[in-house]
């Protein structure tokens, strides 16, 4: 869905994992490609962000170099849940399917500020709609391309979610289709709709309630991701860790001492001593995440205060606005709507 804007929409470069691999494998200059969207070959670090338009443009620019308009599916069979970075982690919690969605659709800009969902339950079926809000200058090869591989790597993670052999209902494309489909056919496994008003996949409601499957390259990347953490506490103390922790796990809602101090190997009591020990707290440090998460998010006209409140790990945006009041002696609109004030007064003053 193109649409103007003063500020980009960012994604983890972790979208292009496997790009030069594919773009190689069909005689692409990898290079020349990145850097004519100001992206380099040595510099995509998953967990790095660049422009969502930027990285579309480079999915287009390589479909239409090597001919294929199924580049964007080709791209997504690389895809791992743990592309989504963190928020992978706290996936494998979740009891069932419909709680990972949900969790996947509230932070969808955790991994992607330009992806998001939209969830309609019918009778027997439920249609999630997926929508990339790509900029007015990114032209329809790309968006395509950027479109079809979202859509793909959603239903790569919903496969990994649920159990073996599971297929989604339907899949709907809003554009026509390509002179072969065999990839399309091949990459989505199920009956798909082109032209269709919308992106979607569609499930079967029962779909929902299926238990989450245990998956070992989601434990491995949370394995690493904690040793690394346990790692930089020793020799960096633990409020640095904590601080990490914290922030990864507000999203879900889940992040209590006790939960933190478990990633971390150690009782609750453990952790509060070690972090005494540093001059700080637990309720200190997830204060502070929290203000800065907030003034992060706030000065982003993206985001939403519901959504902020939602990455804050508040079970509603009345909580949020409490505890904000309390700490800045505003609300969160007020402090945005001062924050957006204070340069058209300065713009005023130089007039």
């Amino acid at each position: 869905m193109p649409r103007s804007r003063a500020t980009p929409l960012l994604g983890r470069r972790a979208a292009l994992r496997g790009y030069v691999a594919l773009a190689r494998g069909l005689d692409l200059d990898a290079a020349r490609l990145l850097n004519a969207q100001g992206l380099r070959v040595d510099a995509l670090e998953p967990d790095a962000w660049s422009p969502v338009d930027a990285m579309a443009r480079v999915l287009g620019s390589s479909a239409r170099s090597s001919g294929r308009d199924d580049f964007g599916l080709l791209l997504s069979k690389r895809r791992r849940l743990s592309t989504l970075g963190p928020l992978s982690l706290l996936l494998h919690e979740e009891p069932d399917v419909a709680s990972a969605v949900q969790l996947l659709h509230r932070n969808a800009a955790s991994y992607n500020q330009a992806l998001s969902f939209s969830t309609v339950h019918a009778d027997v079926l439920t249609t999630i709609e997926v929508t990339l809000s790509l900029g007015d200058d990114v032209d329809p090869g790309s968006a395509r391309q950027a479109l079809e591989l979202a859509v793909a790597a959603y239903l790569r993670i919903l496969r990994e979610l649920c159990a073996p052999g599971w297929r989604p209902f339907q899949v709907q494309l809003p554009h026509d289709p390509p002179c072969d489909v065999r990839t399309h056919h091949s990459v989505l496994d199920t009956v798909i709709v082109f032209d269709a008003a919308r992106a979607a996949v569609v499930l079967r409601r029962d779909d929902l309630d299926l238990e989450l499957q245990a998956d070992p390259q989601r434990r491995a990347y949370a394995r690493r991701f904690l040793d690394l953490l346990r790692l930089d506490s020793q020799d960096a103390g633990i409020t640095g860790a904590v601080h990490t922790l914290i922030r990864t796990r507000l999203p879900s809602g889940r992040c209590s001492a006790e939960l933190v101090a478990r990633d971390l190997g150690m009782d609750r009591r453990t952790l509060h001593r070690q972090l005494e020990r540093e001059g700080t707290t637990f309720s200190t440090v997830l204060d502070e995440v929290r203000a800065a998460l907030a003034e992060e998010r706030l000065r982003d006209p993206h985001y939403t205060v519901t959504q902020v409140s939602e990455a804050l790990g508040f079970a509603a945006p009345s909580a949020m606005s409490r505890w904000f009041t309390r700490r800045y002696g505003c609300s969160p609109t007020q402090w945005r709507d001062r924050l957006e004030a204070a340069p058209a007064r300065a713009t005023g003053s130089t007039a």
